[in-house]
């Protein structure tokens, strides 16, 4: 949920000096906490994860069938159009998923910022680590 680079990156945002580790270390064990027990928030976690996947999923399935860019155009045409509901739909389920982590978060930083920190770290380090190779849909 938040590795040793999330906590130097959050360590910076939020100012804590080595002389406020235990500090840290408490806000850090709260939001943690807080985070697991959340399931509104899991729930939409992992659905963004599995529409992210999917998605991905489908970019490779294309870009192996059609090679290095030389299949012909109606070979490309077909292959897009074989896959463009599925990709629709995933893309739609991925954008719905992150509104919604978006929202919960937003509304979690009214009240517990470091919290809401952490998750929007979290939302970047897993939808990065999910699809590396290409990009996810837009909000």
């Amino acid at each position: 949920m938040c590795d040793l680079s999330c906590e130097a990156i959050l360590r910076g945002q939020w100012g804590y000096s080595p002389e406020r580790e235990a500090e840290f270390r408490n806000q850090l064990t709260l939001a943690r906490h807080e985070i697991a027990t959340d399931r509104v928030w899991n729930d939409a976690l992992q659905s963004a994860l599995r529409a992210a996947g999917d998605y991905c999923d489908i970019q490779d399935q294309k870009a192996k069938i059609l090679g290095k860019g030389n299949a012909a155009p109606y070979i490309r045409d077909s292959v897009n159009s074989r896959f463009a509901e599925r990709e629709r739909k995933l893309a739609l389920q991925y954008r719905e998923s992150m509104g919604l982590l978006t929202q919960r978060r937003e509304a979690i930083q009214r009240f517990a910022s470091f919290r809401a920190a952490v998750m929007q770290h979290q939302v970047s380090e897993v939808t990065d680590r999910v699809c590396r190779d290409y990009p996810l849909p837009s909000q």
